[in-house]
């Protein structure tokens, strides 16, 4: 056998832990508002570890940290009136009496709701994922589903305690590598070449990812899974997850200020934060 090369910092820095490593203490080191505070890092679920939970107020973030060497993400974004939102969809978990209210029991019951952030982004349904020599790359849905599921996962495994009776969970992806949007016209694309003829690339450093990432439905108002249609049903599998950059982290935690979910049982919405 041959002798065994030593570890490098090269080895190190090639990982992702140094960078959730320092996510996690900007996180902790901040000292504006709101104040965020990290319940846990690396935290188990059934498809591996949540690099980091954070929680302010009645919100809780899942946070995957993903260090991309030279590697641009770029979102399609059709140019309008209005291409900033505060809208988008997540994880509603709620305690409700159910008939054995007499003898003090509840149950718990997890939905996708609609949301209002604050602090605007751009949305996107489409990301295209820059290749580059001897660097695989991984499509941005499967990184996203995955983290959905882990939301979904961690807020409705076995034995999850909750400290509120209303809790939203928010799947957040903060990864180096670059964002831009290319910003076009539907007329702009030959429909022969299936190419954009003069969309405009502009950098960013925050976004909504929102598209149908879940697989997981509840029934809603007598409704089964089973009785909606492929439109109905895919409108209610999305779910948002935002995308930022080391830079645009602090604009995400920041966006927490102000927090509202639809509770489908309830015409208003409901403040979380």
């Amino acid at each position: 056998m041959g002798e065994r090369r030593p570890g490098s910092l090269d080895d190190v820095n090639r990982s992702g832990f140094p960078f959730q490593i320092a996510i996690e203490h900007f996180i902790k080191a901040r000292k504006t508002e709101p104040p965020w505070r990290v319940v846990a890092s690396e935290v188990p679920w059934s498809g591996g570890y949540a690099d980091l939970v954070i929680r302010y107020g009645r919100v809780i973030a899942v946070i995957e940290c993903k260090r991309c060497h030279d590697q641009t993400w770029t979102f399609l974004v059709e140019d309008s009136s209005e291409p900033q939102v505060t809208a988008g969809r997540a994880l509603y978990h709620r305690q409700w009496y159910g008939r054995e209210i007499l003898d003090r029991e509840f149950l718990r019951q997890v939905i996708d709701v609609d949301i209002d952030w604050v602090e605007p982004s751009f949305e996107s349904r489409y990301c295209v994922v820059a290749p580059r020599k001897d660097n695989p790359i991984r499509e941005l849905e499967g990184i996203a589903s995955e983290l959905v599921a882990a939301c979904h996962d961690l807020a409705d495994g076995p034995g999850r305690h909750h400290e509120t009776e209303i809790e939203l969970t928010v799947p957040v992806l903060v990864t180096t590598a670059s964002l831009s949007i290319c910003r076009y016209k539907i007329g702009s694309i030959d429909l022969k070449s299936g190419t954009i003829a003069d969309g405009r690339i502009e950098p960013i450093d925050m976004i909504r990812f929102r598209k149908p990432l879940s697989t997981d439905l509840e029934s809603i108002e007598g409704r089964t899974p089973a009785a909606l249609g492929l439109g109905p049903r895919a409108a209610r599998q999305e779910r948002t997850v935002f995308v930022v950059t080391p830079d645009g982290l602090e604009r995400f935690l920041f966006g927490a200020r102000r927090v509202l979910a639809q509770d489908p049982y309830d015409p208003q919405f409901a403040s979380m934060t």
